[in-house]
Formats: C-alpha cells, structure tokens, sequence
C-alpha cells in the first residue's frame, strides 16, 4: 500500500514536469511566449507546492503513528523473548 502511495505522488509529480517541459518546447519553437511559460510555471509550481505540503503532512502523520506503534510491537516481543529466554536458561 506504501508503494502505491508513493508511486502515485512521484507520478503526479512526474505529470508536472511533462507540463512545464511542453510548454518550454511550445515557447522555443514560438508557439507561445516566454512570458505566458512564465506565468504558468508559477501558477504550476505554485499548485505542485501546495499539493505535495497537504500530502507529505499527511504521510508524516501516519509515518509518526506507524513508528509508534511498530516500536511497540517491537518492545512487546523483545521483553517477551526476554522472558522465554530467561526462563529456558533458569530450568
């Protein structure tokens, strides 16, 4: 599920890129002008930016919860190995 995730936000980020790549090769064979590309690429960037800030706090957010509870999970099983392993070594 991870992965989806994370290769969905690199395709999305992917598919900006194309955009601004377009318009630059619209804007070197004249099609449209430098200050239109500039424009946009602004107004782009600027969508991009805000975008990836909503989706990366959001990520962040269930990063920090996963860390939290695997590091439970794993304090859990190490004492209890602790435990078996004490008791084996007392018999």
């Amino acid at each position: 599920m991870k992965s989806e995730i994370f290769n969905a936000v690199a395709s999305l980020n992917r598919g900006f890129d194309v955009v601004l790549e377009s318009l630059n090769i619209l804007r070197e064979q004249g099609v449209i002008s430098v200050d239109y590309v500039q424009r946009q690429t602004e107004i782009i960037e600027e969508v991009r930016s805000g975008l990836n800030g909503i989706i990366l706090d959001r990520l962040g957010g269930r990063e920090r919860e996963d860390r939290q509870h695997y590091a439970k999970m794993r304090t859990t099983t190490e004492t209890r190995l602790r435990s078996t392993d004490s008791r084996k070594r007392s018999k």
